[in-house]
C-alpha cells in the first residue's frame, strides 16, 4: 500500500473514531441518566451496581455499541499510523506502542462485553459477583495504562 493511501485510511479511521466518540458523548449528555460505562469500572456494593445496571441498561447498550465501533476505528487508525511510521523507520518504540494499542483494544472489547454480560445477568435476576466487579475494575485500569504507554511511545515517533 502506498504511503498516500495509508494516510488517507488513517484520516478516515480517526475521523470515524471521533464521530463515534461524539455519539457516545451526545448520548451521555442527552440521556436522563447521564450514565457512562466508567460508572461500572469501579468497585461499588453489588446491590447498587446491579440496580444501576438494570436502571440504565438501554443507555448503556447504546453507548457500548458506539464504543465498540470506536474501538474498531481507533484500532484501524493506529494500525495505519503504525504502517505510516514503520514505512519511514523501524523503531522498537513503534512496535511496542502498536502492541500496546492492540492490547488496549482487546481489553476495551472485553470490558464492553463484560458490562453487557452484567446487564443480561442483572436483568435475569442473577446477582452480579463482587469478584467480577473487582476484575472489571482491574482490567479497566490496565486498559487505560496500556493506552497511556502506547500514546507515550507513539509520541516519540
Amino acid at each position: 500500500m502506498q504511503l498516500r493511501q495509508i494516510y488517507k485510511n488513517l484520516s478516515i479511521s480517526f475521523l470515524g473514531a471521533g464521530i463515534s466518540l461524539l455519539c457516545i458523548v451526545l448520548i451521555t449528555i442527552f440521556s436522563k441518566s447521564h450514565i457512562t460505562p466508567q460508572n461500572f469500572e469501579i468497585i461499588s456494593p453489588v446491590e447498587n451496581y446491579t440496580k444501576s445496571l438494570i436502571t440504565y441498561a438501554n443507555d448503556l447498550r447504546m453507548i457500548l455499541t458506539f464504543d465498540n465501533i470506536f474501538v474498531v476505528l481507533y484500532t484501524a487508525g493506529f494500525t495505519f499510523l503504525f504502517m505510516a511510521l514503520s514505512y519511514k523507520e523501524k523503531a522498537v518504540n513503534i512496535i511496542v506502542g502498536f502492541i500496546a494499542v492492540l492490547a488496549t483494544a482487546l481489553l476495551d472489547f472485553y470490558e464492553n462485553h463484560h458490562i453487557l454480560t452484567f446487564i443480561t445477568t442483572a436483568e435475569k435476576g442473577i446477582p452480579v459477583n463482587i469478584d467480577e466487579i473487582s476484575n472489571q475494575m482491574t482490567l479497566s485500569q490496565l486498559k487505560f495504562h496500556l493506552s497511556y504507554l502506547s500514546f507515550f511511545l507513539f509520541a516519540f515517533s
